[in-house]
C-alpha cells in the first residue's frame, strides 16, 4: 500500500494550502453526474486545496475500469490511505468520490479525528434528468469529465444501490446556486469558520 499511496499522492491535483496547524478534509458524496467534481474544482480553484478523486485513482489502479464492487473496494482503500497520509502532513483537501456507503463515510470521519483534522461531509445532489443530460454531454466531449468514465448505465446501477442516508454537514443541489456552499467550505479550508456542527456521523 505505501507504494500505491506515493503513486496516488503524485497524481493529486492542487497546490496545497500552507500555514495550517492541522489538516482539513472536505469529503463529497453523490452519484455520478451529481456535480461533485465541478464543486470540487471550484473549491480548489478558490483555495488551492488538494483534490483526491476516486475516478483518477481508479485510472491509476485500473487502466480499463469496470466499476465492479471489488474494484471500487480497492480504489477506496487506496484513497483512504492517501487521505490519511495527506491529513497527517496537515494538507487541506477535497475528497471527490461517490462515497455511497455509510461505513466508508464513517471511516473518513474517523480518519479526520485520528489526524486531528477539520472535516465537513457534503452530499451533492441533482435531479435525475439533469444528471442524465450531464453524463450524455460529458460522453460527447461537451463537458469536462474530471476523469470519470461512468455512463448512464453505471449511474442507474449506482442510483439503485448506493446509500445516502444518515448525517451530512451540508446537502447541496448542484442544479441551483452553489456559490454559498463554495464560500462556506473555502472559509473552513482557510481556518476561518465552521460548517454546521462539523464532523458528525454519516
Amino acid at each position: 500500500m505505501p507504494d500505491r499511496v506515493t503513486e496516488i499522492r503524485a497524481s493529486v491535483g492542487g497546490s496545497g494550502v500552507s500555514g495550517r496547524d492541522r489538516g482539513c478534509l472536505v469529503s463529497l458524496a453523490g452519484l455520478p453526474g451529481s456535480g461533485k467534481s465541478h464543486l470540487a474544482h471550484q473549491i480548489c480553484a478558490a483555495t488551492g486545496a488538494l483534490v483526491v478523486r476516486t475516478d483518477e485513482v481508479r485510472r491509476v489502479l485500473f487502466p480499463e475500469p469496470s466499476y465492479s464492487p471489488e474494484e471500487s473496494g480497492a480504489v477506496y482503500l487506496a484513497c483512504f490511505a492517501a487521505v490519511r497520509a495527506l491529513l497527517h502532513d496537515r494538507y487541506a483537501m477535497v475528497f471527490d468520490g461517490t462515497n455511497g456507503r455509510r461505513s466508508g463515510r464513517r471511516l473518513l470521519g474517523a480518519i479526520a479525528r485520528i489526524e486531528r483534522a477539520d472535516h465537513a461531509s457534503v452530499l451533492v445532489e441533482a435531479p435525475p434528468d439533469v444528471v442524465r443530460e450531464r453524463i450524455t454531454r460529458r460522453a460527447a466531449g461537451l463537458a469536462p469529465s474530471f476523469g470519470s468514465e461512468a455512463g448512464v448505465a453505471i449511474y442507474e446501477r449506482m442510483a439503485a444501490s448506493e446509500d445516502y442516508g444518515g448525517y451530512f454537514d451540508l446537502v447541496v443541489n448542484s442544479d441551483g446556486d452553489i456559490q454559498p456552499t463554495i464560500m462556506k467550505l473555502a472559509m473552513l479550508i482557510r481556518g476561518q469558520g465552521q460548517v454546521r456542527s462539523m464532523g458528525g456521523e454519516a
